[in-house]
């Protein structure tokens, strides 16, 4: 609601140092003034609307009276302007000044609102539903006024539009408006021509805490993108006023209901969206450079039976804890990935309920695969010990693909080479269990299809130290004939050095 998810926008935004404009209701001010109780939710949330504009930099907008009562509809003339006079009224008694950015409620402009917005003295509208581009609203009746501009409200970006009526997940909804920026810059970078987009944001939408954990990590990536900037819309409507497209191009437009994001995009630096680099400081090539879009993190056979005692790697007679040691380097490195946006994948070995799909020499001793364990029947699908151990477990939206497979190898028998193939990925991320058995296939079938890998050392391991240590060496030896060897430290601080290349 407006109290939680006011403040933990405020939050959000004042970590990234984004000023918002926040377009507020009349009749909240209205009440906050009346109120005899300092506890009151009127009180409360003009109070943070004051110290955000103090403390943040926010800016203050006008949202007419409500949002519930039909708004400029049916009203007659006089009836119009002294709604509008009301609201910038008890707006400015609130905040100190009369707001001069405008979003009539409900979108119910008449054939009068703009001429009236212009001479309470408006000077941003975020009314009408256009494109990317802000334009000038040359009527001018009385000749002295200054002019209206409007800048585009990117309906298509609201949070009702995306997580209300298109029931995005929160993942899904970060995503899209990422997208949606990108493109814009991409597309201003190639014709030099600016672009703004208005993203509306609720507090009871947007700022639940879901899509607060999202947008945090969406908003971090996008600061690395040189040509987004943020800004008020005001400021963004000042550069337009001034007839200047390179003033335009130093603003990035907010606005929605109680706060806001949005881009506007410059012509210099260019910018590929593709491009985005991650830089990894591996062995035996030193610094490699990978494209954000054309790497993937993989994890392979995080599971319960390999990890846990009782499973299937302690009935062989090991010792389980070795394997242990990958389990929090890759936790850190998996937060990383996410947190920059790289695609993840898991992968677990494991076979049908009725073991048709085992060979007959990896059944050769008949008393392990498939056999009752602690966790279930070991090593077959569905069951406990076939899944993926807690701390490492995919993300629930399904976002994160999960390739089952029958053998070592995480190609042989799968769709992995499809799934990579559709996604455009070149290079992958290897962490994983054992070192030499199914990390080392894995990484042997990737090499022989062309595709770069990186194997994270400390992010592996084996149940014989021995073992590891060889496999990790032959991976590097003769300058890399398997792929590249970095560890967890190196890989989390090439996702903190992402870049435009």
């Amino acid at each position: 609601g407006n109290r939680r998810g006011l403040a933990r926008m405020g939050r959000l935004f004042a970590k990234h140092s984004i000023p918002c404009t926040a377009v507020v209701s009349s009749d909240l001010a209205a009440r906050a003034a009346r109120s005899t109780s300092s506890a009151s939710l009127e009180v409360g949330v003009i109070r943070q609307l004051q110290q955000l504009k103090e403390h943040e930099g926010w800016e203050i907008g006008a949202h007419g009276a409500n949002n519930s009562t039909g708004g400029h509809a049916g009203l007659s003339p006089e009836q119009e302007a002294d709604a509008i006079e009301a609201c910038l009224n008890d707006l400015g008694k609130a905040f100190g000044r009369r707001p001069t950015t405008w979003l009539t409620p409900g979108f119910s402009v008449t054939t009068r609102t703009t001429c009236l917005l212009k001479e309470a003295g408006i000077q941003a509208l975020l009314d009408f539903v256009d494109d990317d581009v802000p334009f000038e609203l040359t009527e001018n009746p009385n000749g002295d006024v200054e002019p209206l501009i409007c800048l585009p409200y990117s309906m298509e970006m609201n949070d009702f539009s995306l997580i209300l009526t298109r029931h995005l997940s929160p993942r899904e909804y970060a995503a899209a408006l990422e997208a949606h920026i990108l493109q814009l810059a991409s597309e201003a970078s190639c014709s030099g021509q600016p672009a703004v987009v208005c993203i509306g944001m609720h507090t009871f939408v947007a700022g639940y805490p879901a899509a607060v954990y999202e947008l945090d990590k969406m908003l971090g990536r996008l600061s690395l993108v040189p040509n987004v900037i943020f800004a008020t819309a005001s400021k963004v409507a000042e550069a337009v006023g001034k007839g200047s497209e390179m003033a335009l191009a130093q603003h990035f437009a907010i606005a929605g209901e109680e706060g806001a994001a949005g881009s506007s995009s410059t012509s210099t630096p260019s910018l590929d969206v593709q491009s985005l680099q991650l830089q990894f400081n591996t062995d035996p090539s030193g610094i490699v450079s990978v494209q954000r879009d054309q790497a993937a993190l993989i994890l392979i056979d995080f599971q319960t039976d390999f990890l846990c005692q009782g499973g299937f790697g302690e009935r062989l007679g090991n010792d389980v804890s070795l394997l242990r040691r990958a389990i929090e380097p890759t936790k850190k490195v998996l937060a990383a990935a996410r947190n920059a946006g790289v695609t993840v994948i898991h992968t677990r070995e494991g076979h049908r309920p009725n073991l048709t799909d085992v060979t007959a020499i990896k059944a050769k001793d008949g008393k392990t695969i498939g056999a009752d364990g602690p966790y279930g029947r070991i090593l077959v699908r569905g069951e406990v010990g076939h899944d993926i151990i807690p701390e490492l477990k995919p993300l629930e939206d399904g976002s994160e693909a999960v390739i089952d497979k029958p053998g070592k190898g995480a190609f042989y028998q799968t769709d992995l080479e499809l799934l990579l193939k559709n996604q455009g990925i070149k290079t992958l991320l290897v962490c994983g269990v054992t070192t030499e058995v199914c990390v080392h296939t894995t990484v042997r079938e990737a090499n022989d299809r062309g595709i770069q890998c990186i194997v994270l050392e400390d992010c592996t391991a084996s149940y014989n130290e021995k073992f590891h240590d060889a496999g990790i060496a032959m991976i590097s030896a003769q300058g890399g004939i398997f792929g590249e060897v970095a560890n967890s430290e190196a890989i989390i601080n090439g996702f903190a050095s992402l870049h435009d290349a």
